[in-house]
């Protein structure tokens, strides 16, 4: 509020200035407005609402803010890592178990096809057996060693040794 009526004493030091009448009033006019400014900044605390008519609950607010800092975020961010980490096993156990239908398909059209039911669909229980899990380790281990490979050599592919 004092740099405000600072500005007034101003403009009483600079009257005798010959400036233009416009630039004198401007100033006035902007020095009304400072002292304006200030005495609303005075008047208002964070208990009233910023806008007028609108009525503000500052207890319930406060409480939620509150309760809300409590935590870090590290700590919201938790579950969905989580989320995401179980997404992604999801596809792995979903190749998985293609991988062994498949496998035990391919192992009763070359091994028994005789005891492929005529609608082509293989019961679990004849795919439980140990020979068709030895071809589903074979398997298995094949598209590993296969994607092993290949990212070696992708990782390697344009760059020069040294």
């Amino acid at each position: 509020m004092s740099d405000a009526l600072g500005s007034r004493n101003q403009d009483r030091e600079y009257s005798s200035f010959p400036a233009p009448r416009f630039f004198r009033s401007l100033r006035f006019q902007l020095s009304e407005i400072m002292v304006q400014f200030e005495s609303a900044l005075d008047s208002t605390s964070e208990q009233t609402p910023l806008i007028p008519g609108r009525t503000s609950s500052t207890g319930r607010s406060r409480s939620r803010s509150h309760e809300r800092s409590r935590f870090s975020p590290a700590t919201l961010i938790i579950p969905i890592a989580i989320i995401c980490r179980f997404a992604l096993l999801l596809v792995t156990t979903t190749t998985f178990r293609i991988i062994r239908i498949v496998s035990c398909q391919l192992w009763y059209w070359m091994n028994d096809p005789s005891s492929i039911p005529s609608d082509g669909h293989i019961p679990d229980a004849l795919c439980k057996i140990p020979a068709v899990d030895k071809y589903f380790v074979a398997i298995t281990t094949l598209f590993a060693a296969l994607g092993g490979v290949a990212c070696e050599f992708f990782s390697f592919n344009g760059h020069e040794p040294g």
